[in-house]
């Protein structure tokens, strides 16, 4: 399941999509994260495309947090701690710094 509406920022540009989803991903190791964009201002969740162009709302858990709460939707697998689904985002930050 897709998990919905991790904020990034309402500053950023195209240039930084790909980053920006980068950490998406990273900040839900458990689930499968794509990031959505809209204009900010003018336009809001119903207008949002991923990088790759699929609109938000032809998503098939598209604002389903809306209407149900889903325990399995989430960014860290069942009985994992949070240390553990994190530790492979140090382990990349540690061997980026290496070289």
């Amino acid at each position: 399941m897709t998990h919905d509406l991790v904020p990034i920022s309402s500053a950023t540009v195209p240039g930084r999509f790909a980053d920006d989803e980068k950490t998406c991903k990273n900040l839900c190791p458990a689930a499968e994260a794509t990031l959505f964009s809209y204009r900010n201002p003018g336009e809001d969740m119903n207008q949002a495309v991923s990088i790759n162009g699929q609109p938000y709302s032809s998503s098939p858990n598209a604002f389903k947090y809306r209407t149900e709460f889903n325990p399995s939707c989430a960014c860290k697998a069942a009985g994992q701690t949070w240390s553990d689904a994190l530790k492979t985002i140090d382990d990349k930050a540690a061997a980026e710094q290496q070289g």
